[in-house]
């Protein structure tokens, strides 16, 4: 049973306490505690970076984008035969992967792509592009858990 106590609290953790992470057994339940001079994270204890929590809320999509849902499974297809970079249009139910065009349009990292697709680990995921043409990418059933894709400017 989860038990959360505490107000909510962010902090910037340093790249080499995630890496161990990532590559550590840890437990399935433990004691997640952060604080201005505390990081512990099922077992694992590090020191938090003095750096500001980054203002990443401004970069996701406002909500009023339209959204494209197809399956993880079609999209990772349709990307893992795609060039370095990609084109992604979104038409109604349909997410279109093409090669970028001409210099001066946007593109998008296919390697990046294919992480977000395959870290929402969902049956399907939800793509929208924003103003900006910031692509994010969201498990269907989990629209708050978003990655964001920042457009590559094409010079040739």
């Amino acid at each position: 049973m989860q038990q959360v106590s505490g107000p909510p609290f962010r902090v910037v953790a340093p790249l080499a306490f995630l890496d161990g992470l990532a590559h550590a057994r840890l437990p399935d339940v433990g004691l997640v505690a952060l604080g201005r001079d505390v990081l512990e994270v099922l077992g694992a204890q590090g020191a938090p970076l003095d750096a500001a929590y980054p203002d990443y809320e401004r970069l996701l999509c406002s909500g009023t984008s339209p959204m494209t849902t197809v399956t993880s499974d079609e999209l990772l297809r349709a990307v893992m035969d795609a060039e370095d970079v990609v084109a992604v249009r979104l038409d109604g139910d349909r997410v279109d992967i093409t090669p970028p065009g001409p210099p001066g349009t946007l593109g998008f990292s296919r390697s990046f792509l294919l992480d977000s697709v395959r870290a929402a680990r969902a049956e399907h995921v939800a793509l929208a592009l924003d103003d900006r043409s910031a692509l994010s990418v969201a498990a269907a059933d989990r629209p708050d858990d978003v990655h964001v894709l920042m457009p590559i400017h094409l010079h040739h």
